[in-house]
């Protein structure tokens, strides 16, 4: 009778395996050329509203055909010495 033998993976290369799973999923659009970041290039603007209320966050992309998107912030989300 054979012996049998036991599977060749460790629980630490397991462990090892399944911690770096993260790693290589980031990692991949570098290893393919792809973009770093959507947002690489692109401006904020901000707006503070005539009463003071209120800021207007505008993300301005650097690709041209991509519309800008607007946020509207209450100034109080800042904290209460934000316009100090």
């Amino acid at each position: 009778m054979g012996v049998k033998k036991a599977a060749g993976i460790s629980r630490r290369d397991f462990l090892g395996g399944a911690a770096a799973t993260p790693i290589i999923t980031a990692t991949t659009n570098l290893a393919l050329g792809g973009p770093l970041d959507k947002d690489s290039g692109a401006d904020l603007i901000f707006s503070l509203s005539n009463d003071e209320k209120s800021v207007a966050v505008r993300r301005v992309s650097p690709d041209t055909s991509v519309m800008h998107d607007d946020w509207v912030l209450e100034v109080l989300a800042f904290g209460p010495n934000a316009l100090v």
